[in-house]
């Protein structure tokens, strides 16, 4: 039993060291979560799992997230600590400290620029029938 406890403490020290070295990656590459996560494939939730040392991962995991990071994969498995988390969201700064601007209100009123879905129900004209049918589509339109 105490090796299974030994091995579980030293399975935590490397998900940890592994989170901490691509926090710090990421931050020097400039990177946010969300830019990393998109490139290297991954669900945003999962990659801050990551980098809090909080999950297990796999091997093509580690392989996205080095090639996404231009590092060697044992480049992730050198020691490192992670920062304490602080809770709460971090402010949107602009320059200089200052709140960054808010976005301008989108073309459909809201302050995204992508529309969700929209339906609409034109009427076809069935080939070789005489009777119309409504059609309904759903479709992502943005600007």
């Amino acid at each position: 039993m105490e090796g299974l406890v030994d091995l579980t403490v030293r399975l935590e020290r490397l998900l940890a060291s592994i989170g901490a070295n691509v926090h710090r990656l990421r931050l020097e590459r400039r990177l946010t979560q969300k830019a990393l996560a998109g490139a290297a494939d991954l669900d945003l939730r999962f990659l801050q799992r990551v980098e809090r040392g909080q999950t297990n991962l796999s091997v093509a995991v580690l392989v996205a997230l080095a090639a996404v990071l231009r590092t060697p994969v044992p480049a992730l498995f050198k020691p490192g600590r992670l920062a304490p988390a602080r809770p709460g969201r971090p402010r949107a700064h602009g320059r200089r400290g200052r709140p960054a601007p808010r976005p301008a209100a989108g073309p459909y009123g809201d302050s995204g620029s992508v529309r969700k879905t929209a339906s609409f129900a034109p009427l076809v004209t069935v080939t070789g029938t005489s009777r119309a049918a409504p059609l309904t589509a759903f479709a992502k339109c943005s600007t």
